[in-house]
């Protein structure tokens, strides 16, 4: 353990406390009361009635008041975990100078992977953002983009805007920071955006996550493992299709690698600094995303009975204990801090409901290989391991028999490393079972990238198993002809996992997520075409195209046709989410009818619903 220096803990502890107490109590007078807030006292805005600033004052103040409660609360127990460790040594667990560089370069390598994507076109939930949050909509009349009907983003919109799920606030505040930057540089119409200003924050958060890979696996006790993971991870391809969109999943990679960390540090060395840490990266990686509440539910846990089962004596077991319990009610206070006006609006985030299990194995797949599964039905030119699987009998036997041997050892190597490694990974494993525990309990909807806190424990213990084989081989023939076996050990490994994802990563570096940008490139051909979207997906392309029209049915598309007679121009009308648009079976049917429409151009991303067609008019029905 680490000695805490002369300094006294309860004192420093005490002060920091008081100090915090005397600002919420000031904010509780001088903020408006919810009872004089309109919409207020309640807490939950249900119906999605309230104004917004309603909502960030109600879930500010009831927020600064628990908090001011908790101070009073950890005052008062201070003497339980605010006292002196035993004085000792924290042993260093680093990277030698050639691991260094071999992890530096494998995060440059990492960005220049994600790079293809984060310049290319956004995706639906990337496109919600930037209209509701971070740059703003037109709500003007269909048609047109008058910079008067023009309501903008902002920062307080980008930290509490929560109608839905999809604002990922952490994620939004860094966006909005980079996006304004690159709009202060580049004059225009209040619609401009980059992409890449857009994605900025979440390539430096891929670039910070390998490295992060790499020290946890030091920390773990396998440091010759950690570039090995580094580089596994930014070739990933799902950690690069999450790690450069602009959403808030490469930054709970990022926090969950901190987070586990911190904790190991602070499970061998008893420090505060690594205990705060650890405390401060909850607070990101929930205000990030509340779904990752379970990482912090399945750490705290593991960590809790470390403690309890730990062969120190009572007192000190107590104060370990206590100082966990005390890390996670501050980390609570900082994400109800910062997240309380949010949570006034889960009410109307509506009910969604779905199934785990058949998503498992698409789960399993996005984990180890990033592949799509079951794809080829609704997209035979996207690759799908479901379909390799039954094709190739190597795949096979790689996929299903190499990988689980892997993850296997690597996590009975991490195991037998110690107490710490093994609390550590149990609280990560623990994470993931507690959350498609409650998912399927509850029914609620349920995507395999809301597991994807999990992918960094996936190259870890892959990585652990590949230098454990290498270093058996290596001892096993000593000299020259053991770091042969080893290295060529190595290399076939890589080469079959790369042969595998290699279909995956292709396509991740040539193709967008969802081509809007695309798409609107196409439409821009015809500058004097009335311009038109189908369903879902046509408002999302206002991000791009914002003087476009919305048809819903057979009925709006005809509308618009007989606008277009009469107006002189040509009809332009698009396509996408074909899944999500089946309820308009009848106006698709018109869009491929050859005799009425022809067919301009067909885009492509990165999933089967990102297909967009686009179609241009050729007659009008007889009237």
């Amino acid at each position: 353990m680490s000695a805490e220096g002369h300094t006294n803990p309860r004192r420093i502890a005490l002060a920091a406390l008081g100090f915090a107490a005397l600002a919420l109590a000031a904010f509780l007078l001088i903020a408006p009361s919810p009872t004089e807030v309109e919409g207020g006292p309640g807490f939950f805005d249900a119906d999605g009635s309230r104004l917004l600033h309603a909502n960030v004052w109600i879930g500010l103040w009831w927020a600064a008041a628990a908090n001011l409660l908790l101070c009073v609360l950890l005052a008062a127990s201070a003497r339980w975990w605010a006292t002196p460790a035993p004085a000792g040594v924290l042993v260093k667990r680093g990277l030698s100078p050639l691991l260094v560089a071999a992890t530096l370069s494998a995060g440059i390598a990492g960005v220049g992977m994600r790079l293809p994507l984060a310049t290319k076109s956004l995706w639906w939930d990337e496109a919600w953002t930037i209209r509701q949050v971070v740059v703003g909509r037109y709500r003007g009349a269909e048609g047109t983009a008058n910079a008067e009907d023009f309501h903008e983003g902002s920062l307080v919109r980008a930290l509490w805007y929560a109608r839905k799920p999809t604002n990922h606030a952490l994620y939004s505040v860094a966006a909005w920071t980079t996006t304004e930057a690159w709009r202060a540089l580049n004059p225009g119409p209040p619609h401009r955006f980059s992409e890449v200003a857009f994605r900025t924050p979440a390539l430096l958060a891929a670039m910070l996550s390998i490295i992060g890979i790499a020290l946890l696996c030091a920390e773990l006790g396998f440091p010759h493992a950690g570039p090995l993971a580094a580089w596994l991870f930014a070739l990933h391809p799902w950690a690069i299709r999450y790690g450069a969109e602009g959403r808030g999943y490469g930054f709970v990679m990022l926090f969950t690698v901190v987070g586990v960390w911190a904790l190991a540090r602070f499970l061998r060395g008893e420090r505060w600094r690594d205990l705060l840490l650890y405390a401060a990266s909850q607070v990101f990686l929930l205000w990030t995303w509340s779904y990752a509440a379970f990482v912090t539910a399945g750490l705290g846990a593991s960590a809790a009975l470390f403690a309890l089962r730990s062969s120190r004596d009572r007192a000190e077991r107590t104060r370990l204990l206590a100082r966990l319990v005390v890390a996670h009610v501050l980390a609570g206070m900082g994400f109800v801090l910062v997240f309380a006006p949010n949570l006034t609006m889960i009410g109307t985030w509506g009910v969604y409901t779905g199934e785990v299990f058949p998503q498992l194995a698409r789960l399993g797949s996005g984990l180890t290989t990033g592949m799509l599964f079951g794809s080829a039905a609704e997209a035979p030119d996207l690759p799908d391991l479901a379909q390799r699987l039954t094709t190739s009998t190597w795949v096979a036997a790689f996929t299903l028999g190499a990988i689980p041997l892997a993850l296997f050892f690597g996590l009975r190597a991490i195991a037998r490393h110690g107490a710490t490694s093994r609390a550590i990974v149990s609280g990560w494993l623990a994470a993931a079972v507690l959350a498609l525990l409650v998912t399927h309990l509850t029914g609620r909807h349920f995507y395999p990238r809301f597991l994807i806190f999990m992918l960094p424990l996936v190259v870890i213990l892959a990585a652990v198993a590949l230098e454990r084989l290498m270093s058996a081989l290596a001892r096993r023939w000593p000299g020259a002809r053991g770091r042969t076996a080893a290295g060529a050990a190595l290399a076939a490994t890589l080469v079959a996992w790369l042969g595998i994802t290699e279909p995956q990563l292709a396509m991740l570096l040539t193709r967008p997520y969802a081509p809007l940008r695309d798409v609107d490139q196409t439409l821009r051909r015809e500058p004097d075409a009335l311009v038109a979207g189908l369903g879902f997906g046509a408002g999302v392309m206002r991000v791009y195209h914002p003087t476009l029209y919305y048809a819903d049915s057979t009925e709006d598309i005809e509308r618009l046709c007989q606008d277009a007679v009469s107006q002189g121009r040509p009809l332009l009308v698009f396509s996408g989410y074909r899944v999500h648009n089946s309820e308009r079976a009848d106006a698709i049917a018109l869009l491929e009818d050859e005799t009425r429409f022809e067919p301009v151009a067909d885009h492509r991303g990165i999933e089967p619903q990102f297909q967009f067609r686009v179609f241009r008019k050729v007659a009008c029905s007889p009237q």
